[in-house]
């Protein structure tokens, strides 16, 4: 990634002008593994278990999956826009773009933390349906709630994430993957066009 930058920066280079600010455009990760929003949806659509509710000392409300979900992605994709948008004729322009980078990252945290759970159970995270589903309640509506056992699970998915480079289509370009108005489900959304190495197959998927 660091060597594709150089690449383009050498490219591109004009005189008297910063180099852009890339971080938003190449990613780095295990294109074949990862999880998708849908299946982040998939665990908020249902209450969580009665056990689980008393663990966290409380009932907890249902989370919203249509309304609440989607507000911080509306804001991390559109703050995105903003950044891609702009252009940078000062280094203060390019240290603006990637401060905002930053924020986008943080806003979508909570989401990269619960997908890389959903996908570390294919890498031999063992945890119970009500267990995911609490956490996703936790991850994405009130944090405080999380308890030991499951900031435990956490930190296993986030360490096989790192082993196995989990990569989240969705979260990592939510600009083409997302829109600037997500609706999440019945999209035709994402890449123009994709190049991949044999003998991987890739779906060509046109933007709208």
């Amino acid at each position: 990634v660091e060597l594709a930058k150089l690449s383009l920066w050498l490219t591109t280079v004009a005189k008297g002008k910063p180099l852009s600010f890339l971080d938003h455009h190449l990613r780095q990760g295990n294109s074949l593994i990862g999880a998708r929003l849908e299946d982040l949806i998939e665990l908020l659509e249902e209450p969580i278990d009665e056990d689980e509710e008393q663990s966290l000392g409380g009932q907890m409300s249902m989370f919203d999956a249509h309304s609440g979900f989607q507000a911080p992605l509306k804001e991390a994709t559109n703050l995105v826009h903003s950044i891609s948008a702009r252009i940078a004729d000062a280094a203060e322009d390019v240290e603006s773009q990637a401060a905002d980078y930053e924020r986008v990252r943080r806003e979508l945290e909570p989401y990269r933390d619960l997908a890389d759970v959903v996908t570390a159970q294919h890498f031999g995270l063992e945890i119970e349906e009500d267990q995911l589903r609490t956490i996703a309640h936790c991850l994405l509506e009130d944090q405080s709630r999380l308890v030991e056992e499951h900031r435990v699970l956490l930190a296993q998915a986030c360490k096989l994430s790192r082993e196995q480079s989990f990569f989240h289509w969705d979260l990592e370009f939510p600009e083409v993957f997302i829109g600037r108005e997500p609706t999440l489900r019945g999209q035709d959304r994402g890449f123009d066009a994709v190049v991949g190495n044999p003998p991987y197959g890739y779906r060509m998927i046109p933007t709208k």
